[in-house]
């Protein structure tokens, strides 16, 4: 049995990340079939579908798979960053920046 919650109570990170980035693979070469030009039209499952994958996670997912397909997927639905964080030995800190680094922009994927 998987716990729910984090020690601080909040929702687990397994719940909030990966689970179904590889389940719903599918979902990008579609996507990207449809922005072709003379592409037909979207299956009935992609239009069913289509409003989950218009959260920003998604738009971010969607644009990093654009550049690495085989990889992108697997990483976003891996459990290691989510079990770090449910066991209380890691933890995702959103902090807001008080000026853009937009200059920076061409530095990153360069490693």
């Amino acid at each position: 049995s998987t716990s729910t919650t984090s020690r601080s109570g909040q929702p687990s990170a397994s719940q909030t990340t990966g689970g179904g980035a590889g389940r719903d693979q599918w979902v990008f070469p579609e996507r990207k079939r449809l922005a072709e030009p003379g592409a037909g039209p979207a299956s009935d499952r992609y239009v069913k579908a289509s409003s989950a994958f218009r959260t920003p996670r998604y738009r971010a997912l969607y644009r990093q798979w654009l550049e690495d397909p085989k990889n992108t997927l697997w990483m976003a639905g891996s459990p290691i960053v989510a079990d770090a964080v449910d066991r209380g030995h890691g933890e995702v800190e959103c902090v807001e920046l008080s000026r853009q680094y937009l200059h920076l922009s061409p530095l990153v994927d360069v490693a």
